[in-house]
Formats: C-alpha cells, structure tokens, sequence
C-alpha cells in the first residue's frame, strides 16, 4: 500500500497546487471539484465491494486513471495537467512505455495552448527528459533539458532556483554521455545558486551534492567524493529524517566510493542499508532494486564469492527483464557484470556470450562509436587475452582506448585500457609502442591531481600505480635492463591485508616477479581456492615451480550477505 500511497499523494497534490495559484478562486475551486470526482472516480476499483477481497495494486489505479482521461477531452489544461501526474507516477513504479505517452501528449497539450516557449514548458520538458536518460535515450534526454533550461533562463531571475534545477538536470545527463567536464561545470553553477537561497533549501543542495559526489567518484576523485557525499547524506538527515527514502540514494553512492577505494565491508554496509530502505517503499520488480542488487553483487564478486554474487546478478537480471526487457543498456550492463564473474573463474564460454550479448544491445542503445561501450570492449579483450587469442584482444583494447580518446578529463577506463594493451605488446616484443602507452596512462595520472587527494585510502590510485610500474618492469626487462627497483615500488604500494581479490592478484604478480614465491603462495592459494583463473598468474606460478596445478579448486560454503543465506556447492547451471 506503501506504492499506492505514491499515487495518491500525486494526484491530491494538484488539487492542493490548484488552491494555491493565483488564477479566479472560481476556476480553482471548479478545477479542485473536478480533479476530486477524477480521483474518486478512479479509486472506485478500490472500494470493498468492487474488489472482492482482492489487493488493488497501484499500477491497476494508474491504468485506470489514464483510461479515465478521455472524459477530460473539452479541458486540455486539467487532462494536461492530470497526464503529468499519472505519467510521473508511472515513471516512478518503472512503467516507462506507459508513461511516455502521457508524459508527450502532456507535453504537446501544453505547447499549443501556452506556446512552445511559455515558461510552463519547462516542467514536462524536465519531466520526459528524465523519462529518456532512465531508458537510455541520453541524446534526447540531453535535448529536451537544454530546452527547459534555455527557457527558464529567459523567463526567470539570474538566481532562480528552477535554473539550478535544470542545470542540475542537464549535468546528470551530461555525464552519462561522457562529457564529465561539462557536467562538473553545471554541477558547480547548480550548486552554487542552490546555496545561495534564502531560507536555503537543504534537499536541492543535497540533490546536486550527490550527483557531484558520484561524478568525483568515477573521476577517481574519492576523497573529495567521500566528503561531498557524507555532506548529502547529513543534509538530507537533517531535512527528511533518518528513515527517507532519498538517504538509500546517499548510502548507494557512498558504498560506491568504498568499494573503489577497496573497503569492501563498509562497502556491503551501505549497500545493504539502501537495499533496505528501497525495500520498504518500492514493489519487488522496481528495476532500482534491480540495480541494488547488482552493487550488491560487485561486492561479493570482488571478494572472489563468485557463486553468491552471481546469484546477486540473477535476481537483478530478472527484475531488470520484467521491468526494461532484455534488450534494455541496464540489463546488458548486469549481464556484463555477471560474465566478468564467469571470466574471473574461467567461464571463458559463457561470459563469451554475455559480453557480446551485451555489447550488442549497448551498440544499438549508444551506437558505434558510444563511449559507454568502452567498458564492454575492454571486458572482452581480457577475455580474448585470458583466451590465448592476443590479436583478437589488441584489437579490441585499441577499439575501446579509441572511444575514450575524446574524453577530457582524466579517466581511470583508460588508464586501465592503456596498461592492459602495453603488456600485451610487450609480449609481442613492440616495445616502442607499449612505452607510448604508459606514458600516456602515467600523464592521465598525473593530470588527475590524485596524489593530492586527502586522508582518505587511495586504493584506486595506489593499484594504477602499482599497474604501470609492473608494466614499466616488464618493458625494462625485454630491453635487457634491470626491473627489480620498479616491481618493488609497485609491491609497496599493494597493501597485504587488501579485501579486493584482484588487488591480492596484483600483489602475488609483484610477488612472483621478484621471485618470492613463498611470500606470494598466501595470496595464490586464496585466489585458487575462491576458483580465480589468471592465465598470467598460471605461467608465473608455472615459472616459479614447474609442476605446480595452477587450477583452483572448489569448495562449498554456507554464506550470509546482509542476513541472507546462500548454500554455495556449484556453479549455477543457468541463469536468468
């Protein structure tokens, strides 16, 4: 009921919106009266004697509210009006595709009665490019929020707090086109004019903290992201309460930050607080437990309980299908996630067929030359490497670094991307080639400012640095020169105690580089036992100790993530 309550408070709040405008108290009240007989109207499927004892879901009350507003045909502006409120409603359960419609027509009813450059515009602009950037369509979301925000700045004062507004919504959509400076930019302005009000709004400056938050977070820029967001969570707090459901927001971000920063226990804490609090006021199939439920997962995958995060994934995956479908980039960018699991225990084939699977629907949702394919391609160039097929990998390492060479600000995909394709050409003994690289990802690093980020751990930045010494090693190494210096660095700068396998990983390379092989086996037997496969750890360890089986065992475990139990004995046999 919690749900329904959702469209209630809409729908009643127009009928409160309209007593308080300053339009003829007559038109207000008729327009009042007539909104209340709507609603009355639509929730009659409710009463006892209609239902039959039966729950009515919101999503019944919403369908029946939009079928209702062909009564409305002679007043354009109060079915307008309604259409905005049933549509955003609908966008909220994640009912997009009966959503658009009303929030289009809305939109067009507007336009012809007020102009297509009236201020009253700008709200369902916000409202349906909001629509757009939650099914992907970031083109024409990014549209139709410069056009909201080139007619407020028209219409209204320098400072208004509806320019911050749009501003803000601008940014989000900036970002996930891949234009983060651009985002930074208006996230600033937004934030700006948001502090500059008075009595200040403790939420809306709250709201643009946290997308500048998460933008700092995949700039690399954890410390300044932990601190932004630590700053939404308390206002936030302080105006909603401790139980609102814009804190599971805050707690998402910020886990996002610790598991970048390799805390992965805070990390699973914070995760599991937004997973709850989302819990208590959305239905089992809203595509934002879907997405909990994945972060849930990269947890559990990094920590290398593959079976549990894989499980995690599933669950996301059959949520995200009931409610986008499988043809959907959020779908695809779970999927992927579960095939980096699969690849990470040598389910070469079927992380195979998510990956391209994936890329796929991301290829027809971003296009060729998209740069939120960048992540796929590089995915599957590990898993070509992991694979033996080195010329398939280049190949697609310098299609992904290729994408992201437009992307102004400094960006941790291709320092990443950069290193992963000059190891492989130092193998292939192209060592001019690979040098460039390195230099172009230690340039990356350096322009980022990281090394002056604050006390926080700088996990993300200590494993790049370590990555590109390893690599700086290697490079030294096939010109006949001496590596040992630059793969010490790189171990001082894996701490020992790290909870992300892949840092584990990382540090047993240094390990085995240096030949230390007793020091590296702790590590080495924990990656084989949790069922790691590294085709670069297997000859290592090949070198170190002929003879030695580099393939992991299994085990079977009973697990509690966030109080839930998973019996873990096998792999899934297939997933959803």
């Amino acid at each position: 009921m919690a749900v329904a309550f959702l469209l209630v408070a809409a729908l009643f709040k127009y009928t409160h919106d309209l007593r308080r405008q300053t339009v003829a108290a007559t038109l207000a009240q008729q327009e009042a009266e007539q909104v209340s007989a709507f609603l009355l109207d639509a929730f009659s499927l409710a009463r006892p004697e209609r239902a039959r004892g039966r729950d009515i879901t919101a999503v019944e009350l919403l369908e029946r509210g939009a079928a209702r507003l062909d009564s409305l045909e002679d007043q354009p502006r109060l079915r307008a009006n309604l259409m905005l409120t049933i549509g955003q409603a609908q966008r909220q359960l994640g009912l997009y595709e009966q959503a658009r419609p009303l929030l289009e027509n809305a939109l067009e009813l507007i336009r012809a009665e007020h102009g297509s450059s009236s201020l009253a515009v700008a709200s369902p602009l916000d409202q349906l490019a909001g629509l757009e950037h939650e099914v992907g369509d970031f083109e024409r979301a990014a549209d139709l929020s410069r056009e909201a925000l080139g007619i407020r700045r028209r219409h209204l004062r320098a400072d208004h707090p509806h320019i911050a507004t749009s501003l803000n919504n601008l940014a989000v959509t900036e970002r996930a086109r891949g234009d983060e400076v651009a985002a930074e930019k208006l996230l600033v302005e937004a934030l700006e004019l948001h502090r500059s009000q008075e009595p200040l709004d403790g939420s809306a400056v709250a709201g643009c903290l946290m997308n500048l938050g998460d933008l700092y977070r995949v700039q690399n820029r954890l410390g300044q992201a932990s601190e932004v967001l630590h700053e939404a969570i308390e206002l936030y707090r302080t105006k909603l309460g401790d139980d609102h459901p814009e804190l599971a927001t805050g707690y998402n971000n910020l886990a996002a930050v610790r598991l970048a920063q390799g805390r992965l226990g805070e990390a699973e804490e914070l995760y599991g607080r937004a997973l709850d609090e989302l819990e208590k006021i959305l239905p089992e199939n809203h595509p934002r437990l879907g997405a909990a439920l994945n972060n849930l997962a990269e947890v559990e995958r990094r920590r290398g309980r593959f079976f549990v995060a894989e499980e995690l994934y599933g669950r996301a995956l059959a949520i995200q299908a009931r409610a986008f479908g499988e043809s959907h980039p959020e779908w695809a960018a779970i999927s992927a996630n579960l095939a980096g699991s699969l690849l990470a225990r040598g389910e070469l084939a079927e992380a195979r067929e998510r990956y391209d699977q994936a890329l796929e629907i991301q290829r027809q949702a971003f296009g060729e030359d998209g740069i939120d394919i960048a992540s796929t391609l590089h995915r599957l160039a590990d898993l070509e490497v992991e694979a033996g097929n080195d010329g398939a990998g280049e190949a697609l390492y310098g299609r992904a670094l290729g994408l992201l060479e437009e992307v102004q600000a400094p960006n941790p995909g291709r320092i990443g991307i950069a290193v992963d394709l000059a190891e492989l050409l130092i193998r292939g003994q192209r060592l001019d080639e690979a040098e460039m690289l390195l230099e172009s990802a230690e340039r990356d690093l350096d322009a980022s400012g990281l090394e002056a980020e604050p006390e926080e751990p700088r996990r993300s930045v200590w494993i790049q640095r370590a990555r590109v010494l390893l690599a700086r090693g290697r490079l030294a190494q096939a010109r006949g020169g001496s590596a040992e210096e630059l793969w010490r660095r790189a171990l001082e700068l894996l701490p020992p105690d790290a909870e992300d396998l892949s840092d584990r990983h990382y540090r047993a390379v240094a390990l085995l580089l240096l030949d230390r092989r007793e020091q590296a086996m702790a590590s080495v037997e924990e990656l084989r036992a949790s069922g790691w496969r590294s085709r670069e750890l297997d000859a290592l360890l090949a070198a170190s100790a002929p003879g030695l089986d580099p393939r992991p065992r299994r085990r079977s475990a009973a697990l509690m993530v966030q109080g839930r139990r998973f019996e873990i004995t096998s792999s899934p046999s297939s997933m959803p």
